[in-house]
């Protein structure tokens, strides 16, 4: 669960955790997220000693190199959601999700690019902050309301990648959502 609050200043600073292991991964990522009447910022402070990011238009694949995510279902289905990436160069994927929940899922781009972005690069790795207009996501919010969500980092490095999670899925991917929490809207 992650409550999420209507100030930045005081929203909850969670520790992802290695998605397979369920245990906390040497390099950290901190998450956090607040809301508004339009939409949710999300912030992600990765430590990342090589910073492998060379996708520049929106809705690559990005998720092959350095990203975050959050994976988010408005009305508690499972079997549709969005997933929103961001990567260390601003770059952005938006999709709209199909899942059987048996292995298999369809995916729909969303091309209206949106979402407001700022990454900050610094020899400790990158921040992302993004805003994702409830616009984009079909919907709007209000104070109580609970959504089902995760959220995600890849690392890519030399050795491959690495998978962090807020829920892990012990999985080295991130299509399982019986592993997505409550975000409830404080």
């Amino acid at each position: 669960m992650y409550k999420l609050t209507d100030k930045q200043d005081t929203a909850e600073q969670v520790l992802l955790k290695d998605c397979i292991s369920g245990k906390y991964h040497n390099k950290h990522t901190t998450f956090s997220a607040a809301y508004n009447e339009e939409g949710i910022t999300f912030n992600f402070n990765c430590e990342d000693d090589d910073i492998f990011s060379t996708m520049t238009k929106f809705n690559d694949n990005i998720f092959d190199e350095d990203v975050v995510e959050v994976f988010i279902s408005t009305d508690g289905d499972l079997k549709k959601y969005f997933e929103i990436e961001i990567s260390p160069l601003e770059n952005v994927l938006q999709l709209k999700v199909k899942n059987d929940l048996n292995g298999h899922f369809s995916i729909e781009y969303l091309l209206n690019d949106v979402i407001k972005r700022t990454i900050i690069k610094d020899s400790k790795g990158w921040k992302a902050e993004f805003f994702i207009p409830f616009t984009l996501l079909e919907t709007t919010a209000k104070k109580g309301d609970k959504w089902l969500f995760n959220a995600y980092r890849i690392d890519r490095n030399g050795a491959g990648r690495n998978f962090y999670a807020l829920n892990p899925t012990f999985k080295a991917e991130y299509h399982h959502p019986k592993y997505f929490t409550e975000l409830i809207f404080g």
